[in-house]
């Protein structure tokens, strides 16, 4: 008697399972969907906004970039007029 009592409630319970999958929407269903499908499309904003934040992010670093070679730019200019300045005074010295 002990050992024909403890499987039933195992069928039971898996024959209760596939039943509910099987079950049309009710009015729990619907919501249930609704959740999963909400969370979707929140993670593919996400997703979005993520790669806008990276865009505008890769955006901020080139235009960091861009000053920096800028100033390395316009200090090399500097030195090359002072050069320039200094040859020709010399040359002119000389002369």
């Amino acid at each position: 008697m002990g050992g024909d009592e403890s499987p039933a409630p195992i069928v039971n319970s898996l024959r209760f399972t596939a039943a509910v999958r099987r079950q049309p929407c009710t009015n729990e269903w619907p919501a249930c969907r609704h959740r999963r499908m909400e969370a979707v499309r929140i993670r593919k904003e996400n997703q979005i906004y993520s790669a806008d934040e990276r865009r505008a992010l890769a955006m901020f670093h080139f235009e960091e970039k861009q000053k920096k070679e800028n100033k390395v730019l316009a200090d090399m200019r500097e030195v090359l007029a002072i050069k320039k300045a200094e040859k020709h005074l010399d040359s002119e010295w000389k002369n």
